[in-house]
């Protein structure tokens, strides 16, 4: 794991967004344009790069952000994890590297967190999602609230926020890295008792997306059949 710490020295900051990203170096820098402009020294920005082949790293550290290095691919829920063992910000979120979300909600999951302690965004049925992911997503959001009982509206949306100490508390028992990770972390918030707050936001699905539907979401399945027999 390699550390290039952000231009900002931050001690205390309010927030930290952390972004896991792999092979984002062509939708990471409106991302990181957006993000930095909407919050300035608010927010501690880390970019984990989860080894990319491309030049993700180089395009964020046009930003002054911080970014932790991974050697080799560990999936997303390794990243966010890097990234919030990390963070220094009070309340800490993640969001996806490819500006999906707008910053204004982001903000909106991030002050919801900070007052609750814990919150999700609820992305809204708009015609600017793809048909087929929105599809999965709906059945895969459904199969999460009955194989968890977890009950959250929206389980996979790439737009979290948790209080700094709640979520370093569960980090070590978050035991995966794929992409039922979310489901796992609110899982495990449930099982602390804290609520999470859920915010409706806007998202447009962006084209060069790494989910597969069908190759994913029989992946996603026997996770979640997986986690209910160990429950």
């Amino acid at each position: 794991m390699v550390v290039k710490p952000g231009k900002n020295k931050f001690t205390k900051p309010r927030f930290t967004i952390v972004i896991p990203a792999y092979n984002e170096a062509e939708r990471i820098k409106p991302t990181l344009e957006a993000l930095t402009k909407e919050f300035g020294k608010q927010a501690e920005i880390i970019v984990v790069d989860d080894g990319s082949a491309d030049n993700t790293s180089e395009i964020a550290s046009e930003y002054g952000v911080e970014i932790i290095r991974h050697k080799a691919n560990k999936g997303k829920g390794a990243a966010v994890k890097t990234g919030f063992k990390h963070a220094r910000g009070k309340t800490v979120g993640f969001v996806d590297a490819d500006n999906s979300a707008t910053p204004p909600d982001i903000r909106k999951v991030l002050e919801k967190a900070e007052e609750t302690g814990a919150a999700v965004g609820v992305r809204k049925k708009t015609n600017k999602r793809n048909k087929l992911r929105a599809l999965f997503s709906t059945i895969f959001k459904k199969l999460a609230s009955l194989l968890s009982d977890i009950d959250v509206e929206d389980t996979q949306c790439g737009c979290k926020a948790f209080n700094n100490q709640t979520i370093k508390k569960i980090l070590a028992n978050i035991n995966c890295d794929g992409w039922i990770f979310d489901v796992v972390i609110l899982k495990l918030l449930k099982k602390e008792g804290v609520k999470v707050a859920q915010v409706q936001i806007s998202w447009i699905d962006m084209k060069g997306s790494k989910l597969n539907p069908l190759r994913d979401g029989a992946n996603m399945l026997c996770s979640l059949i997986k986690m209910r027999a160990q429950k």
